[in-house]
C-alpha cells in the first residue's frame, strides 16, 4: 500500500513537475492552481513520443495503441504481456479498457473518426488523476484526443471532466 502512494506521488510529480508555488498570494495560488489541473503529459498541442513503437499492421488493436501511450505505471515492457494475458481483444472494437489492478488505473482508449488527412484519431479515458494544489493532492477525471503522428501523437485537446 506504501509502495503505490509512494509510486503515485512520485509519478504526479514527474507528470505535472515539481511546482514551485510556494509564495501565497492570492494570484499566485489561482495561478498554480489553474496550472496544476492542467493535463500533465496530455497537453493540448504537444507531441506524446511513442512509448512503445506502434507499427500500422499493430494499429488495429486498441492494445498496441495504449501501450504506445505514457498511461502505464510501469515501463510497456512490463505492462505487454500482463495486458495481453488479462484484458479482452482489442481487434474490431471501438472502446477498450485496459486491465486495472490495485495500483494500474483502468483508462478506456476510444476509437474516433479518422483526420480529413486520414490520420488515426482516439480519445483517452483516464478515471483519476492525482494532481498536487496548494490545497493538497485532488482527483481528476480527465479525457484527451490524440491524434496518430510519425513516432507519437498530437495532442488535439485534453480537459479534465470536472470542468
Amino acid at each position: 500500500m506504501m509502495k503505490s502512494i509512494s509510486l503515485l506521488v512520485v509519478s504526479s510529480l514527474l507528470l505535472f513537475g515539481f511546482n514551485s508555488c510556494s509564495t501565497h498570494s492570492r494570484d499566485t495560488v489561482q495561478e498554480c492552481t489553474q496550472n496544476a489541473i492542467k493535463i500533465g503529459p496530455f497537453k493540448q498541442g504537444n507531441f506524446i513520443p511513442d512509448e512503445k513503437p506502434l507499427e500500422v499492421r499493430n494499429s488495429k488493436d486498441l492494445r498496441e495503441v495504449a501501450l504506445s501511450l505514457p498511461i502505464w505505471e510501469g515501463p510497456w515492457k512490463e505492462s505487454e504481456k500482463w495486458v495481453y494475458q488479462y484484458s479482452k481483444n482489442g481487434l474490431h472494437v471501438d472502446q477498450w479498457t485496459n486491465p486495472a489492478d490495485g495500483a494500474q488505473h483502468a483508462v478506456t482508449i476510444k476509437r474516433l473518426e479518422k483526420s480529413p488527412d486520414g490520420l488515426m484519431r482516439i480519445e483517452v479515458h483516464h478515471p483519476v488523476l492525482l494532481v498536487f494544489t496548494p490545497s493538497g493532492g485532488q482527483y481528476y477525471p480527465w479525457v484527451a484526443v490524440l491524434e496518430r503522428r510519425k513516432g507519437g501523437w498530437f495532442v488535439e485537446s485534453a480537459k479534465n471532466k470536472v470542468d
